[in-house]
């Protein structure tokens, strides 16, 4: 690897994951999600990350809004690691972005680096952030953009609604796609739960401060009123508001000031904090403390199942695979969300029995175990990881045939598992004995030795005699 690469490698850069390709010719133009996930299994099978709940912190909202820009704070934030990590020194830098008009981001990225943070309950979490396409840009249509942005909801657990100066009744539309996913999760599920993901609208560029503060508290009165359900709304926008109430209850709202001139309009600006506004800084950092401070982070979980870095892999590959297969769609994201239930709690489960089990077979470690206690114990974990599946919170649509195959699988599994630590166990403790009867033939041998020259010890005294 050049020097160059390395250097890249240890700070960090965007990889792209999920790309928006374009297929077909005039009229029959079609956006067609393509899953990149070699780059995915870099990020997420680190050895930092796989075995960790993650945190996924996504910024989307319309094009060229200064999402990637943002994520260059929130970088800055997690590498510095300390009280004072902005001075007027320093640069902000990361994910691609530029001044101007010009799209910038394609598809979906995610930082290459993780940042292992510990959260309010104490637990090691992989902090990584994304950035997406924007919306409303002019290569893809309202309905593709709504099905980009009901991605980005569905794959973080921190999802950040990038906005300039208010937030319009078309914004809250983009959400819709996605709320209709939550109700038929709701149908599907035994014990729903609403999305526990933060949604927070930020609105860029705030003109308003007399009427709503700059920062959180502004921007959570700011949201409630918009929020609101009147009577002067139809049935549509009072059904729109309540149905995002209900599939965000975890929702905040944050308002920052314009960033300055030399930012919005200088096509050379590299991102030097010097050059930006005073006023901006200083909710620009609480912003980023209020997204990324440990009492504030929230893992992915899916139908109270904690997703770690591994099974995220899987959720974003089968719910793109279930895009590919029709169009951007709640159905289509259910469906993804399904495949991956199945697979993810039969991980779950297999995963106790298989810790479980090495650990027990650990504290034998050269020592006899004796095959009938290991076949015990097998036993009693494997009644436990099939208590523990059948326990896990289940979609109603699944059929009894569906859940008999998942019992099958992890039956499989634990079997294949208990084989192969038996014939390990088998050959240590053949090995045991082996090395046993090795020292007492030794020992009988010097025993032996020993009576003879005792023997000879006592003839020869008793010659002399």
């Amino acid at each position: 690897m050049a020097m160059s690469e390395k250097a890249d490698d240890d700070k960090g850069k965007p990889l792209k994951i999920i790309d928006l390709e374009i297929e077909g010719e005039d009229d029959n133009v079609r956006h067609q999600l393509k899953l990149n996930k070699s780059n995915l299994e870099k990020v997420m099978l680190h050895s930092e990350v796989k075995d960790r709940p993650v945190v996924i912190v996504s910024v989307a909202g319309a094009c060229r809004t200064g999402k990637s820009f943002l994520l260059g704070f929130f970088l800055k934030y997690l590498e510095t690691e300390e009280d004072e990590w902005l001075t007027e020194n320093d640069t902000i830098k990361g994910f691609e972005w530029r001044s101007g008009c010009d799209l910038v981001t394609t598809g979906i990225y995610i930082w290459s680096k993780p940042y292992i943070r510990v959260n309010k309950s104490g637990q090691k979490v992989a902090v990584l952030l994304m950035d997406t396409q924007g919306i409303f840009d002019n290569q893809s249509t309202i309905k593709e953009c709504a099905g980009i942005f009901s991605l980005s909801n569905l794959l973080s657990s921190v999802q950040i609604y990038n906005l300039s100066r208010q937030i319009r009744e078309n914004d809250l539309q983009y959400l819709e796609l996605f709320t209709e996913y939550g109700r038929l999760t709701a149908e599907m599920s035994e014990n729903y739960k609403p999305n526990q993901s933060r949604l927070i609208f930020l609105v860029r560029d705030w003109p308003y401060p007399k009427n709503h503060q700059f920062g959180e508290t502004g921007g959570k009165s700011y949201i409630r009123s918009v929020l609101q359900v009147n009577r002067r709304q139809g049935e549509e926008l009072k059904n729109l508001r309540k149905n995002i109430c209900s599939s965000f209850p975890n929702t905040d709202g944050f308002l920052l000031p314009y960033p300055g001139m030399a930012v919005d309009t200088n096509s050379d600006f590299k991102g030097r904090v010097n050059e930006m506004d005073k006023k901006f800084l200083e909710y620009a950092k609480r912003f980023v403390s209020y997204v990324l401070s440990e009492e504030k982070l929230v893992t992915k979980t899916i139908d109270c199942l904690e997703i770690k870095g591994k099974d995220w892999v899987q959720f974003v590959s089968v719910v793109v695979d279930s895009f590919e297969k029709g169009p951007l769609s709640p159905k289509s994201a259910l469906d993804g969300t399904v495949e991956f239930w199945k697979q993810c709690v039969i991980d779950t489960a297999f995963d106790l029995y298989e810790k479980e089990m090495e650990k027990f077979c650990w504290i034998y470690h050269g020592k006899k175990l004796p095959v009938k206690q290991f076949e015990e114990r097998h036993d009693m974990i494997r009644k436990k990881a099939i208590q523990q599946l059948n326990d896990l919170p289940k979609f109603r649509d699944i059929t009894d045939a569906q859940v008999r195959s998942l019992f099958s699988q992890l039956e499989s599994r634990s079997k294949a598992k208990h084989d192969s630590l038996l014939l390990d166990i088998e050959r240590k403790n053949e090995e045991l004995a082996a090395e046993f009867r090795k020292k007492a033939l030794a020992f009988a041998g010097t025993a032996a030795a020993t009576a003879a020259a005792t023997a000879a010890t006592v003839a020869a005294a008793l010659i002399r005699k």
